[in-house]
Formats: structure tokens, sequence, C-alpha cells
């Protein structure tokens, strides 16, 4: 048992269930020495019932549960932080942690509305729009970009937390950690060999790989212990994820064009084409199909698998809007691309009620500036394009070209994700494939429902706020243009 022992140094604290005790020393071979809060001898409950000292064999479980954790530092020194913290005002906190005032305005909104605090938070952070920077803090420009982005839902339960436990006080959302935020964690000497490692990899091609630059650093740290350096340095050598990060953080397009040449850092970081620009609805409208990923019975009363549907949609380069489309079994064929557009040119078929309860919808279609089609025949035959010329400009994407309609197909992406927890997933080669499964056998909805189930992901695309048009929603876009037109 002993050969498997931790090193743990006398007066070690551990902290069990958030509770702080503090190894001893070794009583014999597998019994351990450990005081409590108060400093009486700690004892746990074995499976029997009784109170007994904790042996190696728990001490090891423990650790293995997560239930036990060896702080990197005692946790009398960040309590003693957090004390300091306290009392600082806001413009203080933010010149010791520039993330700390956001962390306070945001903890500060969510109590104030009651927002909930499980994953229903999603939805409220997705409908408020940014706060706007304190006044004392206006000066500081790492502050305002901050404020230009929207917490983890997670992360902000956390902070209500804390904003609760404190009394409200910003010095709660600033790190405990014994460093600013940004400055490495490393002695100066093992932080130095780092970075330099980090340089010569990305400046020499002949390091194969990043554990040679890890070699360098354990080198470097022999060479300097060798010559009777010991100020600066840690005990250990850092970790091969603390080289890696260090070197992928340095991963731009000048360092990739000195390691890997000019071509492949263009490839990489340089757009194919200058992104087109668009500034109102329907002046550009992206047309483009997909094929889903999943095997539908043909209808609930006759379960016979059906091939792998498609779909062809049209979505406003502008608003991101997402038009009603058509899904189909069979080839692609062009009907089904006129489908699709004409959700553009005409009004969308809705009920009473949702005309009654967002009358602006209705008025959510015209004739658009230019249509880009994909470059398929069998969307777009070429006896269509004189006919359609006559109301709006044609324009072909380029074969292959992956930037041309780069929204549309984030929404495939999008609608993908949604969808793959239904069964009759058609899987390709992927991490933890099961190789008996099958999906014919696993099929889960019919072409018509599995068509209601792509229509709801379209609307809630619609309705969610998105941090590329500001915090806004295609559907607000939309509705502010349908409105002004009117």
């Amino acid at each position: 048992m002993t050969q498997f022992r931790p090193s743990l140094p006398h007066g070690q604290e551990l902290v069990f269930d958030g509770s702080v005790i503090t190894y001893v020393r070794d009583l014999d071979d597998d019994l351990l020495h450990i005081l409590d809060g108060e400093g009486e001898l700690f004892k746990v409950w074995t499976e029997n019932g009784r109170e007994e000292l904790p042996t190696w064999r728990w001490l090891f479980l423990m650790l293995n549960a997560r239930r036990l954790v060896v702080p990197d530092e005692s946790l009398s020194a960040k309590g003693e932080r957090l004390r300091m913290f306290l009392n600082m005002d806001l413009h203080a906190c933010a010149q010791r942690d520039f993330r700390s005032p956001w962390k306070w305005v945001w903890a500060e909104r969510a109590l104030k509305d009651g927002a909930p605090r499980s994953n229903v938070l999603k939805d409220w952070i997705s409908v408020q729009p940014l706060p706007p920077v304190p006044h004392q803090l206006t000066g500081m420009p790492s502050v305002i970009a901050q404020f230009h982005t929207k917490p983890k839902w997670r992360s902000l339960v956390n902070w209500m937390n804390k904003h609760e436990k404190y009394g409200g006080l910003p010095g709660a959302h600033v790190t405990l950690a014994g460093r600013k935020v940004g400055h490495s964690q490393l002695p100066p000497v093992d932080d130095a060999y780092l970075e330099e490692a980090a340089k010569t990899y990305w400046a020499d091609s002949r390091l194969p790989t990043k554990t040679d630059a890890g070699g360098l650093v354990s080198r470097w740290r022999d060479q300097y212990k060798e010559e009777g350096g010991a100020e600066g340095i840690g005990g250990r050598m850092p970790s091969r994820q603390a080289v890696c990060y260090r070197i992928n953080k340095k991963e731009n397009a000048d360092n990739v064009a000195k390691r890997e040449g000019r071509w492949r850092s263009n490839q990489l970081f340089t757009a194919n084409e200058e992104p087109v620009e668009v500034t109102r609805c329907f002046e550009r409208i992206f047309i483009d199909g997909t094929q889903n990923e999943h095997l539908c019975h043909f209808s609930d009363s006759w379960k016979i698998p059906s091939p792998a549907m498609k779909s062809v949609h049209a979505m406003d380069a502008f608003s991101q809007f997402l038009f009603p489309f058509p899904t189909f079994t069979g080839p692609y064929r062009a009907d089904m691309g006129i489908m699709a557009l004409l959700a553009v040119f005409s009004p969308p078929e809705l009920s009473d009620a949702e005309v009654e309860e967002e009358p602006w919808r209705i008025l959510a279609y015209q004739v658009p500036d230019l249509v880009m089609y994909d470059n398929d025949k069998a969307q777009l035959p070429p006896n269509l394009v004189p006919n359609l010329s006559l109301h709006s400009t044609v324009e072909l994407a380029k074969p292959y070209h992956s930037n041309a309609k780069a929204r549309l197909e984030r929404y495939f992406r999008y609608e993908k994700l949604v969808l793959r927890g239904y069964g009759g997933r058609v899987k390709g080669p992927e991490f933890l494939h099961d190789p008996a499964y099958d999906p014919l056998t696993h099929i889960e909805l019919s072409r018509a429902q599995y068509a209601a189930k792509k229509e709801e992901a379209r609307r809630y695309w619609n309705a969610k706020a998105k941090r590329s048009l500001g915090w806004k929603s295609p559907d607000d876009i939309m509705r502010a243009y349908v409105e002004a037109r009117r």
C-alpha cells in the first residue's frame, strides 16, 4: 500500500467536502493522523458504521471521487484576499480584475429581475440588452470590451450566488488567484523559458512537435540548475498542457507564415473573397439545399423506411431570416428550388391566430434585388434564369466555395445539431461510433413529423438573438423592416 502513497508534507491542508483538514503524519503503514478544522482528531465513518482513523485507501478513494482536494495554496491566503477585495470600490476592482464589474452588473440585473437559476436562464440572457458601462469605468478599454459580451448561464448562476452571499459588494466578483488576470502563474524563470520555447517552435520548422518544444524547456531548466540557479524556478517541470497552451496562444498569420509558409498562412487566416456588404432586408437572398441525416417512416401508419429527406432553404442575407422551405424525398429538382423562392416572393401561410398575434409576418415577403442560388442545375435550371432576371438579379455561387453562403451553411449545422438526438440518424465515422448500430431499427419519426421538427428549428432560429446581429433576432430585424416599409 505504501508504494502508492502521494507525497504529502507535514501540515498540508486538504479540503474534504468543503471543510479544511490538516495532514500531520503517518501513524503506521496505513493509518493517518489528520486534524479537523477545530484541531480535533479527524475520523471517518466506515462501511460497518464505525468511526475510525482515515487510511491511505480512504485517501485514494476520496481523491478519485473528487471529495478530497489538495489546494494549490492555503485557503487562509484566499480568505485574506477576499476580505481585502470586499472593501474595494468598483474602479479598484476593475484595476485588479477587469471582468469583475461586468460580473457584478449582470448578477445585479439577474437578481433584480428574479431570473431563474436553471438552464431557462439562457433564454433570459438572450433577450437582455447589453448593459451600459458604469460612468467611472469609461476610460478603461478592456472593461468596455468585456461589456460588449454576454455571459454563459452557468457562470451567471455562480455570480448570483456570490452576489447574495456577500451583500452585493463588487469585490466578491474579483478573482481570488494570487495574480492579476492574464498574468502567468508560473515562476519567472519557468515562464521565460516557456515563452522562448513557444517563439522557437513557430520560428523554426525543424522543431517537429510541441512535445519537442517542451523538451527545450526541460533542457534549459537542467542547465540553469547545473549553473547554480535556484531563484525563480519551480519545483517541477511545467506540464505538457502548459507548453501546448502557450504555443497555441501565439498562433497567428505571421507565426504560421514563419513555420509553414505564406501560402498556408493565407489559407488559414485570409478570407477567400471579401464578404458582400448588405444594408437592408431583401437586398440579397441565399438559396441552397441540404440532405438531412435521418431516415424516416413514410407515415405513422406505414412503417416502411423512406430515403433520407432533403430541403431547399432561402435566407435573407441581412437579417439571417429563414423563410418557410420544402422538405421532400427523392433527388433535388427544379420545382423544390422554385418553392423555396416563392416563399420569399409571396406571403406565408399563417393561421388566423398567428396573424392576430403578429400581423407583421403576413407582410414579410418581397421581390428581392438579388438571388444567389447554389451552382446546381437541379435546383435552378438554366431556362428559368431569363424569366427570373425580369424581377431580380440572379447570381450563382462559385463551385466548392465554402464562404459564398456562410450564413446559410451555419444554419444547416445548427439544424442538424438540434435534430441529431432523434433515432434513425445515419452516422458517419466518428468518435465512439457503435459498429452494430443500425439506423433502420432506430427510426422514430415519420416524414411529416420530421418536417414539423425542422419547422420548429426554423422558428427558433428566427426568434433567437445572435451576437452577429448585435444581440437582435432575425425576427426583430425583419419586423423592423416590414413596419418601416408600411
